[in-house]
């Protein structure tokens, strides 16, 4: 990947965004993902890995696709010239904004006060509890 007008530049762009999905992006009951279970995921070797993490690395566009596909964020992440963080939770913004109801659950509390809009988000935390869903993963203070 060569370097991008506006956006990162080539491999230390990239091993930005792959230090930030190492240290950020797991499931919250867990520690980060270990190089072995990135790459045994991912399908790539560890020493491939290493090279990309330090900059050293060439990944083919197939290896960043398996890497965002392992870490379930878009391959959009590794060109965006945005923080890796702002882009996936974009990402995650726009899949929760089609998914049923979601849309015009927004578009309802569209006017409500500080006061009201605290009351909606208690009661959808509330509703998760009750399904056992745990809280929601927004990556984003929306109450700003």
């Amino acid at each position: 990947m060569g370097d991008q007008q506006g956006g990162r530049v080539g491999s230390a762009g990239i091993a930005s965004v792959l230090r930030y999905l190492l240290a950020e992006v797991h499931p919250e009951d867990r520690a980060p993902y270990t190089m072995a279970e990135v790459a045994t995921g991912a399908g790539v070797s560890e020493s491939t890995l290493k090279a990309i993490k330090t900059g050293r690395g060439n990944p083919t566009f197939a290896t960043l696709e398996s890497l965002a596909e392992f870490f379930q964020v878009p391959a959009e992440v590794w060109v965006n010239p945005a923080d890796p963080a702002a882009v996936i939770a974009g990402h995650r913004l726009e899949q929760a904004k089609v998914a049923a109801g979601v849309v015009s659950i927004a578009l309802r509390a569209d006017g409500l006060d500080a006061e009201g809009m605290d009351y909606v988000r208690r009661s959808i935390d509330q509703a998760r509890r009750a399904q056992g869903l745990g809280p929601a993963k927004t990556g984003l203070d929306l109450r700003n």
